[in-house]
């Protein structure tokens, strides 16, 4: 199984923070199709390690890509009234894979 995820924008200027980035999760398998969970974080790069800084609640269905199917979801919350960015590396996560992206 393989996934692949792609944050939208990947690339925010420190001054212009959205509320919302668009992920998009691709399965590559061919033949299996990917289950899993809405539940998503939102990790900051700290230098050393990937710190949790946001990690809402998430609907109780289970999230099914069909082999080779593509997935997007555009409510992907950044929280910048509660979390302060700063410049640097970001990731969201689900399960085991991620898309990273940068604050500037």
């Amino acid at each position: 199984m393989s996934i692949t995820i792609e944050v939208e924008p990947n690339h925010i200027h420190h001054t212009e923070i959205p509320k919302f980035v668009m992920v998009t999760i691709r399965n590559l398998s061919k033949k299996l199709e990917y289950r899993g969970s809405y539940h998503y974080a939102i990790e900051y790069y700290n230098g050393t390690d990937w710190v949790n800084i946001v990690s809402p609640a998430a609907i109780e269905e289970e999230l099914v890509i069909e082999p080779s199917g593509v997935f997007e979801l555009n409510y992907i919350q950044l929280m910048p009234d509660t979390y302060h960015y700063t410049i640097g590396k970001y990731r969201v996560t689900y399960d085991k894979w991620y898309g990273e992206f940068a604050i500037y």
